[in-house]
């Protein structure tokens, strides 16, 4: 167990603000205040600088912060791997982005409930930025991301090899034939909004392909991708988007694939979960339901 400065430290990094960590833990901020005095020193420096009304982290709290976090870190992995051995209860807590969490993981949480029928899941449905935080301060156990990564920081296993695919409604003529995706620039385009894991894929091809977003006539920006989806169903535009999303739609003939000669694009999906997480049973257990298989990593 941490000590109650070290918590009360780890706090106000979280918001920058005494104040604020003050009203988190339920102390006096005259409180908070002392404990980082007596902090300071007992490791003989100062930890936050404050200046121009912004509080910031000296190199000795930088330092301080990185090593109480993973310590912090590791006593939860720890409580949860005891907590796994005396009641074999499994309590997950993981992420996943939004074309994921809404579409792709409901059969593995029932396979998995099937199996493992004591578990208790959380699921918090985010953008990558947002999961990838939550990771490295221990919030989440591991996470679903279809969007970049920085991969030398997180362990990670497949996912899903999911096909991306222009889409549009029956009433669109390019529904019919065979086309280029130059061909598509005239259209409107709906698209999820910026910083979303879907869209910076998109762009991510475009840029490959020397093209960008200003090249379509006009842009949608929608935040839900079921919305997208009903705008695609009235012919409003067109869009590009996971084949598992829309195969229903597709199955029933209400949205149709533009076919494009020069756009065959696969995008990899992946688990991810911190490199100092070494209690992993739990992660492993999810994975060996989606992937059916004895070790999937």
């Amino acid at each position: 167990m941490l000590d109650t400065k070290i918590e009360t430290f780890l706090m106000i990094c979280k918001y920058m603000n005494f104040t604020k960590a003050a009203e988190e833990l339920h102390l006096t901020q005259p409180a908070v205040s002392s404990q980082m005095k007596r902090l300071e020193d007992y490791y003989g420096s100062p930890l936050f600088h404050y200046e121009n009304k912004q509080l910031t982290l000296t190199e000795v709290g930088e330092v301080l912060y990185t090593t109480m976090k993973k310590m912090r870190n590791e006593e939860t992995d720890l409580e949860e791997e005891i907590q796994l051995i005396k009641t074999k209860r499994r309590d997950l807590k993981f992420g996943a982005t939004r074309t994921i969490g809404e579409f792709l993981l409901a059969d593995p949480i029932m396979n998995y409930l099937k199996q493992f029928p004591d578990s208790s899941i959380s699921m918090q449905v985010a953008n990558t930025q947002s999961l990838l935080k939550q990771l490295d301060e221990g919030m989440l156990d591991f996470a679903f991301i279809e969007g970049n990564y920085t991969q030398s920081l997180y362990h990670s296993a497949p996912f899903q090899n999911s096909r991306f695919i222009a889409v549009c409604g029956r009433n669109c003529e390019l529904k019919e034939g065979t086309h280029h995706l130059e061909d598509l620039f005239d259209e409107r385009l709906i698209i999820r909004e910026e910083g979303s894991g879907t869209r910076d894929i998109f762009e991510t091809i475009l840029t490959n392909k020397h093209h960008d977003l200003s090249e379509f006539s006009s842009l949608v920006e929608i935040g839900n991708m079921n919305a997208i989806k009903e705008l695609l169903l009235r012919s409003v535009g067109i869009s590009f988007l996971y084949e598992d999303v829309v195969k229903k739609e597709l199955e029933e003939h209400q949205l149709f694939e533009i076919t494009l000669d020069d756009f065959d694009v696969y995008h990899q999906m992946n688990v991810v979960w911190r490199k100092e997480k070494e209690h992993i049973q739990i992660i492993e257990e999810f994975l060996n339901v989606i992937h059916n298989e004895k070790k999937p990593f």
